[in-house]
């Protein structure tokens, strides 16, 4: 037998340090390599190779390659191969198989000789599919002449590497909790199909001893939709929020496994375990709300809303770390920047909300702060971090510096004293734009960056800049200059003349006499920035109005400074131009006068005090002529000269001693006074004075309001005279009005200014009062009713009087009011009043009416009543409302009848409307209930007895828990019990008794009719109503005229027995029985007809009767 060599290659997964985990691990089983040669075998190859997606890499997980050997016929060789690891992801698996042949020649048969045999192919297997044996066949494969067979059959049985973790809490720390309300993410690597991700839970492990490891009791985790990623919460273990708080501080563990599909049940692969404990969830983030910066140097601010506050055995902490965002993820870049501990919290912690101010601004973009809580819940005598990772709970945001506000300042300055001619021009950056700037304490608006302050003077200004959040850049001074002095004219002040002596250093010098040409200029010059020449450091000209330049000057240089002199100028304006070497312009314009002509006015200083014409007798006649003038004189040259005269009929008479101004003690006339200057320039004025116009007085008054006595006022108005006036009432008063008058007559003395008077008289009287003639009052028909009314007849009053109406509380009527308010209606009843008021401010009239109503009507009636079996109930409402009318209807509003009486069979609710002959209604409603309860009740009672006698009621019911008589309130009740009553009825008439029987909830009332009646045989006289008689008893009752008397009185004595009919006739002669106190008195009746009787007992004053019943 010939040796067989067989080369193969398998691929086995051997554990290298840091080596790459599997994609899958793939078994091969019952490889099956088949070749068939007809003379010698050279060569047989096999390879299954794993081709990955994408097409560029794969990996050869079997291959075998026979050797030239001396073999015939068919062969086939079994391998397998297990575990064998695949990197990455399968897009289908490549077969190959090549057999050679050595072909039998002529000559000679080898494998390296010319010519072979070779059947060789390689064919894809792409129905890939996992935890399943799946079995391939490659299929025979043959050379063209068919020396050379080959084939190929293999099972596999692809497994995936399922890896398991915990998603990464803040990029750095696995998640090692199952928090209850908050889910969280286990991760398992990613690219299997669907199907293969399945995710099982355990609440408990075991140590096993012998494997040496746990053992876990599975139980598969439900799944809305297969992923990678399995988002769980503790309630998705444990069913509910309230039973997973019951296993705080336990673990959990959890697996990712793919299902074999070959051994139903059974785990093809599965993951590593990850545990995790039940923790609860620390508040989530609701609202969060960074309040960035507004102005340089100013740090923001978060607002943070929770969804719920801390528990009572919960603590909690946060910070704010600094960090940088890449790829849209947070890394922590130091300790945080700020921190809460658990009492800082609490403390700022109100409402669910909490507010972290002074969190700095960062300055450029690749900084970030996230806000990260940690939270720790106690629950027994164990505590536990809760869970605070997440969105739902650290936020990433930033604080955003704001640029520094910057300002670059240039300025130019005045180049002349005093002009506005200087600039400063500001560029601004930085801040948040638009811009405003502040100058001297104004805030203006600022377009683009850049703004330019122009005609400024010289001073300090303070530029203040702000931006759009009123961000204020520190205050800026700049100082815009000029010449130290203006040209200055330093004699610009100095007169003509220093008191009564020429002054050398005058300005200007008027012309001296009014027409002459002798004015003069004289200008002294400092200031400035004079020109560099000494002899001439200003240049000036001097013009007249009209433009002509004056020509005659003199200039010089001395200690007062430069001096021009211009001389022979006549009256007009002038302007002196001054310029310096700046082009600095002093500008002055300068008048030269002469006197005006000599000009006198005369005038009335003080007018004649009175008209001798006034009425007054009292009048002073010294104040008829106490006038005074005065002379006001103009031009010339001062001091001047004055003298008076009076002129009549044409001729002046000197006043002697008149030589002032002022002319006193004047009566009505003519005068004249003439003036001279000190230049001999004379002139002459006069002046008529006249009496003052005559005094005279009109008075008016005012009608005395009725409502103040002392209400009336008076004026006077004078007229004439000199104002202002004087006043003197004949009641004190001294004001032009007089008030607080009553009735009567009063005087008043009028004086002017001058002391001139005038006197006159005033009469006061009432106005007319406003009043009620008659009144129509309607009341109301029905209680409750609004239609009451009142109408009025009114009169009087000053004016128009209105009349408004007022109900009880003071509130003022309008609904109902007539236009003309005299009458109102759709009144209800109350107290109601009436206001008349008229224009004289009289007081008002008052008058109070009264709308009264009817009392409500009522209905006594049960509210409730319960009918024993088979009974009925009578509702009785007769006498309650006189003359009334009623309507009796059920629940569903069928009329039951219009009397005052109503039977009642069956249970239900009844109503009852009683309407009055008036109209009005009253309102009932009872519910009736059927009891199954059967209730016989009956007493036994006359039907006839006599007032003031004592009549027994027995009683007859059967099963009853209670029994109550019932009477009419007239009725005199001596005595009752469950088994008897006894009573005296104090009138004639027909009375109802009866007895109301209750058992259980039902009750029942017999009711019996007695006619009470006069005593005709005068059985009652000279007895005094008492009680004594205790029982009477008939035995039996009914009878057939045999019968006993059952008496038992409170004290022995004797008794009479009457026998009397229906008809008050007594049958027998009354039977009289000695004393004592128990009687059985047997009778016996044979003649007595059928029919009823009654037996009267009279008993030492008392006197008691029965009905008995002969049958």
């Amino acid at each position: 037998m010939n040796r067989i060599f067989i080369l193969f290659l398998l691929l086995i997964n051997i554990c290298i340090a840091q080596e790459k985990e599997p994609m899958y691990y793939i078994d091969l089983t019952d490889i099956n390599v088949i070749h068939e040669v007809k003379d010698e075998l050279c060569a047989s190859e096999t390879y299954i190779k794993v081709v990955y997606k994408g097409g560029k890499n794969s990996k050869t997980v079997f291959y075998t390659n026979r050797v030239s050997a001396r073999f015939l016929g068919l062969l086939n060789i079994l391998f397998e191969a297990r575990n064998i690891k695949l990197d990455e992801h399968i897009a289908y698996i490549e077969m190959f198989r090549r057999v050679v042949d050595a072909r039998n020649e002529f000559f000679s048969t080898c494998c390296n000789c010319k010519h072979t045999s070779k059947a060789e192919d390689t064919i894809p297997h792409e129905d890939i599919s996992y935890c399943k044996t799946n079995s391939v066949h490659f299929g025979e494969v043959k050379s063209g002449d068919g020396q050379a067979k080959a084939d190929l059959k293999f099972n596999y049985k692809i497994r995936p590497n399922h890896i398991f973790s915990s998603e990464k809490l803040r990029d750095t720390i696995s998640n090692a909790y199952l928090p209850i309300g908050t889910k969280v993410k286990l991760l398992a690597k990613e690219g299997f199909p669907l199907e293969l991700y399945n995710y099982q839970y355990s609440k408990t492990r075991t140590w096993n001893s012998t494997i040496n490891d746990y053992e876990y009791h599975w139980e598969n985790l439900s799944q809305t939709s297969k992923s990678h990623i399995l988002s769980v919460s503790a309630e998705d273990i444990f069913g509910s929020k309230l039973e997973a708080e019951r296993h705080i501080g336990e673990m959990v563990y959890f697996r990712v496994v793919s299902f074999d599909k070959d051994n139903f049940g059974q785990v093809c692969s599965s993951s590593n375990v990850i545990p995790l404990k039940v923790t609860i969830s620390a508040p989530k983030v609701k609202e969060f709300k960074p309040v960035q910066p507004r102005c340089p140097k100013e740090n923001g601010s978060v607002q943070v809303v929770l969804d719920r506050e801390l528990y009572t055995n919960e603590k909690a902490s946060l910070s704010i770390v600094q960090g940088t965002m890449v790829n849209g993820t947070f890394s922590s870049t130091g300790h945080p920047v700020i921190s809460y501990d658990n009492e800082q919290f609490k403390a700022n912690f109100k409402n669910k909300t909490i507010t972290i101010p002074n969190i700095a601004s960062l300055r450029d973009s690749l900084h970030w702060y996230q806000l990260q809580f940690i939270g720790k819940y106690y629950y027994g005598r164990d505590s536990i971090s809760s869970f605070s990772d997440g969105v739902e709970f650290n936020k990433t945001f930033r604080i955003v510096a704001i640029p520094e506000l910057k300002a670059e300042i240039t300025s130019k300055n005045n180049v002349c004293y005093g002009e506005s001619e200087g600039s400063i021009e500001v560029s601004v950056s930085g801040g948040t734009p638009p811009y405003r700037y502040i100058k001297d304490g104004d805030t203006l608006n600022i377009t683009g960056n850049k703004f330019t302050l122009t005609g400024l003077s010289a001073r300090d200004y303070t530029i203040g800049i702000l931006d759009s959040h009123n961000c204020r850049r520190e205050d800026t001074t700049i100082t815009i200059t000029q010449p130290v002095a203006p040209i200055t004219i330093v004699n610009e002040k100095q007169a003509e003349e220093n008191g009564n002596e020429p002054n050398p250093l005058f300005f200007k010098k008027d012309v001296s006499g009014f027409g002459l040409k002798n004015g003069e200029i004289q200008a002294i010059l400092t200031g400035g920035t004079p020109f560099d020449a000494l002899s001439e450091p200003y240049r000036f000209t001097l013009t007249t109005k009209s433009g002509v330049v004056v020509s005659t000057f003199l200039t010089q240089t001395n200690v007062q400074g430069f001096t021009v002199h211009y001389s022979q100028l006549d009256k007009g304006d002038y302007i002196l131009t001054i310029t310096d070497k700046n082009n600095c312009v002093l500008t002055k314009t300068i008048f030269i006068d002469e006197p005006d002509p000599l000009v006198v006015s005369v005038s009335e200083k003080t007018a004649i005090s009175c008209n001798p014409a006034n009425d007054d007798p009292n009048n002073d006649p010294k104040l008829n002529k106490d006038g005074e003038l005065y002379a006001y004189v103009q031009g010339g040259r001062p001091p001047y000269e004055y003298q008076w005269y009076r002129v009549e009929a044409g001729n002046s008479e000197r006043l002697l001693g008149e030589t002032e101004p002022l002319l006193k003690q004047l009566t009505e006339g003519v005068y004249r006074v003439d003036i001279k200057d000190k230049k001999n320039n004379t002139t002459s004025g006069s002046f008529t004075l006249k009496f003052p116009e005559r005094l005279i007085l009109i008075t008016e008054s005012t009608e005395i309001r009725c409502s103040a006595p002392t209400s009336g006022t008076a004026k006077a108005l004078p007229q004439g005279g000199t104002p202002p006036y004087t006043y003197q009432w004949s009641d004190g008063q001294t004001t032009q009005t007089a008030t607080g008058l009553s009735v009567g007559k009063y005087f008043v003395v009028v004086s002017d200014s001058k002391g001139c008077s005038v006197q006159s008289q005033v009469v006061l009287s009432y106005p007319e009062a406003a009043r009620i003639d008659s009144e129509e009052i309607t009341q109301l028909t029905c209680y409750g009713d609004d239609n009451g009314s009142i109408v009025l007849t009114t009169s009087g009053g000053k004016g128009t009087v209105t009349h408004t109406w007022y109900d009880a509380s003071g509130r003022m009527l309008t609904k109902g009011v007539s236009k003309d308010g005299k009458s109102v209606k759709n009144l209800v009843a109350g107290t109601y009043k009436i206001v008349l008021r008229d224009e004289g401010d009289c007081p008002p009239i008052e008058k109070i009416f009264e709308i009264t109503q009817p009392e409500k009507l009522q209905l006594r009636l049960s509210t409730e009543v319960t009918l024993c079996q088979g009974d009925s109930h009578t509702f009785e409402l007769d006498g309650q409302i006189s003359g009334a009318t009623y309507r009796w209807t059920d629940a569903s509003g069928n009329l039951l009848g219009t009397e005052a009486s109503l039977v009642v069979h069956l249970a239900g609710d009844y109503y009852v409307e009683a309407t009055s002959p008036e109209g009005c209604k009253a309102l009932g409603k009872t519910t009736v209930k059927q009891s199954s309860q059967v209730l016989e009740v009956d007493f036994l009672v006359a039907t006839t007895s006599y007032y003031d006698y004592t009549l027994k009621l027995i009683n007859l019911s059967k099963k009853a828990d209670a029994l109550q008589w019932q009477f009419s309130d007239d009725v005199i009740v001596i005595n009752q019990n469950r088994q008897e009553a006894e009573v005296r009825f104090p009138k004639e008439g027909i009375y109802r008794v009866g007895l109301k029987g209750t058992l259980g909830e039902c009750q029942k009332v017999i009711e019996k009719q007695l006619f009470v009646e006069k005593d005709r045989v005068g059985i009652s006289q000279g007895i005094q109503v008492q009680k004594n008689i205790e029982s009477f008893l008939i035995v039996p009752n009914p009878n057939s005229g045999s019968y006993q008397l059952h008496i038992k009185l409170n004290k022995a004595s004797t008794i009479r027995v009457r026998l009397i009919d229906m008809l008050g006739r007594e049958l027998f002669a009354p039977e009289e029985f000695s004393e004592q106190t128990d009687f059985i008195l047997p009778f016996n009746k044979p003649t007595l007809s059928a029919g009823q009787y009654i037996i009267l007992i009279e008993a030492a004053g008392d006197v008691l009767s029965q009905k008995m019943i002969v049958k």
